[in-house]
């Protein structure tokens, strides 16, 4: 009777998948109208494999949808402004963790950490610092333990616009181009200054 029953079952089920063949077909064909996806309600395209549309087990039931094939992190398009934003955030929160290593210095080799500058955001081959000696190293000595880095990756705050990604300028803060400024005008100050000393000083001789 369970034999039967099972042979009743697998049947139905070849059935169902022959079914859904067929309208698969049909749809390829432009007799049925193709599918469209649950959650966007956009037409999906009936040249698609089932195993694209098909949601996977594991996330649970579904009709036929797409959204399973790309990351819902990325739903938002970062523009070159936010992009902005979020290294300056990312620069100002390096200068506090700079400041404050400054005030309470790390002592102590932090297991995980670079072996050459001690800092846990990197390892030692990734390491930009100057390479220290054996003894003098992070590792060894225990001193002297740089910063941990600020890390940003755009990917994780949405999608990266194609001119965001491509901006040669991202990150950068025009205040910082104001010490160049002022050391420019400190130099151009006392050179006035000094041309000036040297035209009286010519005029003097010329009087006298």
């Amino acid at each position: 009777m369970a034999d039967a029953a099972n042979n009743m079952s697998d049947q139905a089920q070849r059935e169902a998948f022959k079914a859904k063949q067929r309208d698969a077909e049909l749809r390829r064909e432009g007799e049925l109208a193709p599918q469209t996806d649950e959650n966007s309600g956009k037409i999906i395209n009936p040249h698609n494999p089932d195993f694209i549309t098909k949601v996977p087990w594991y996330l649970g039931e579904s009709g036929p949808t797409l959204q399973h094939q790309g990351s819902n992190k990325a739903t938002h398009e970062l523009s070159m402004s936010e992009a902005d934003e979020l290294y300056s955030r990312k620069n100002k929160e390096a200068l506090a963790l700079k400041k404050k290593a400054k005030v309470t210095k790390v002592v102590g080799f932090r297991k995980g950490a670079c072996k050459n500058c001690g800092a846990m955001t990197h390892k030692e081959k990734d390491c930009v610092e100057r390479p220290r000696s054996k003894k003098k190293s992070a590792w060894k000595s225990g001193l002297d333990i740089a910063p941990d880095e600020v890390k940003l990756d755009l990917a994780d705050h949405g999608r990266v616009s194609y001119s965001a990604k491509r901006d040669s300028w991202k990150g950068y803060d025009p205040e910082q181009y104001k010490g160049t400024i002022e050391k420019f005008e400190r130099v151009e100050e006392e050179r006035r200054k000094i041309q000036y000393v040297i035209d009286r000083g010519l005029m003097c001789s010329y009087l006298g």
